[in-house]
C-alpha cells in the first residue's frame, strides 16, 4: 500500500467549494496552516448557487447553470494556484495533468504517492455515487491519499458534507471518472514542493 506521510486531516466544504477545501487541505499537510475556505473561494472566483448565498459571509460571485460554471474549473487553473502559491511564499508548484497526458493512470499515481506529492483530482461523480445524490451529477474535487495496488484500490478524501471521507474506489473507476464519458475531460493536479 502506497501512502502520503502524513495522511490528510479531512475537512468539510461549504457549497461548490471542493476545489478549495482541497487546496486547504494541501497546504494544512504541508504544515502551511490552515487557510480561511470563504477567502479562498473569493480568491479563486469560486461560483455558488443562488440558494447558498446565505451560506456565505461575504458576496460571492452566482452560478448561472449547474453543471456550467459553478465552483471553478480545476485542471484549467494551474496558473491561478501557483500564483497563490507564489503569493503566500507556500513553496509549492502545481502542475495539471488531463487524462489524455497520462500514460498509465496507476504509474501516475504510485509515482506521485512514492514522492509524496499531493494528488488533486477533478472528477465526474456519476459512477462513484448514486445518480443525483446531494443534489445532481457533478464534477467534483478531492485529493488522492493512498494506493492498493494488489488490489487496484485508490484512497479519495472527499470534502463533501454526508459523504464518507476517506472512499476507497477502483482504479478503473478512477480512470472511467476523469474520462470523456461523462463531458469535459478531467485529471490530476500535482503538488510538490520547489527544489531551493
Amino acid at each position: 500500500m502506497l501512502s502520503l506521510n502524513p495522511l490528510y486531516i479531512p475537512l468539510i466544504q461549504k457549497p461548490t467549494c471542493c476545489a478549495v477545501t482541497c487546496l486547504q487541505m494541501i497546504l494544512y499537510r504541508n504544515g502551511l496552516g490552515l487557510h480561511d475556505q470563504e477567502s479562498l473561494a473569493l480568491k479563486f472566483g469560486v461560483k455558488i448557487s443562488p440558494e447558498n448565498v446565505s451560506s456565505f459571509r461575504k458576496d460571492m460571485p452566482v452560478f448561472t447553470q449547474k453543471n456550467l460554471d459553478e465552483g471553478i474549473q480545476t485542471i484549467e487553473s494551474e496558473d491561478r494556484i501557483n500564483a497563490f502559491f507564489s503569493e503566500v511564499n507556500a513553496g509549492l508548484k502545481a502542475r495539471c495533468f488531463k487524462l489524455s497526458a497520462i500514460g498509465s493512470v496507476g504509474e501516475f499515481i504510485a509515482e506521485h504517492l512514492t514522492q509524496n506529492h499531493d494528488i488533486w483530482i477533478e472528477y465526474h461523480t456519476h459512477e462513484i455515487y448514486k445518480p443525483n445524490e446531494d443534489g445532481y451529477d457533478a464534477i467534483h474535487d478531492g485529493l488522492i491519499e493512498a494506493f492498493d495496488k494488489a488490489k487496484s484500490l485508490v484512497t479519495i478524501i472527499d470534502p463533501m458534507p454526508k459523504r464518507c471521507q476517506r472512499n476507497e474506489i477502483s482504479l478503473e473507476t478512477v480512470e472511467r471518472s476523469i474520462s470523456t464519458l461523462y463531458g469535459r475531460e478531467t485529471g490530476f493536479v500535482v503538488v510538490q514542493r520547489c527544489v531551493p
